[in-house]
């Protein structure tokens, strides 16, 4: 009797940025998004809601960061600014 050959299967699990692990109250904390986007480096699409888009536009327009959409898609890089690492050094130091 001819032996069968095993089959493999394997399993991706993706996990996004953290972003879905904030509090809800930490998603309109602009200091506290920054402070995980500096971490993380990156968040998905699939993880920006209302209260986190809205955040996200305050980062951006106060020049803390930078949002680049032309990776893979649904991630979008964040870079911080010089004026973002600034904010956050403020945070620390009681600012």
């Amino acid at each position: 009797m001819a032996k069968r050959k095993r089959r493999e299967h394997r399993t991706h699990l993706c996990r996004f940025s953290a972003l879905d692990d904030l509090p809800r109250n930490q998603r309109s904390d602009p200091r506290a998004v920054l402070r995980l986007l500096a971490t993380t480096g990156r968040f998905s699409c699939f993880e920006v809601d209302r209260r986190l888009a809205d955040t996200l536009t305050h980062i951006e327009g106060h020049g803390w960061a930078t949002f680049d959409t032309s990776g893979a898609y649904p991630w979008t890089r964040v870079s911080l600014t010089a004026a973002g690492e600034a904010e956050m050094a403020k945070e620390f130091v009681g600012d």
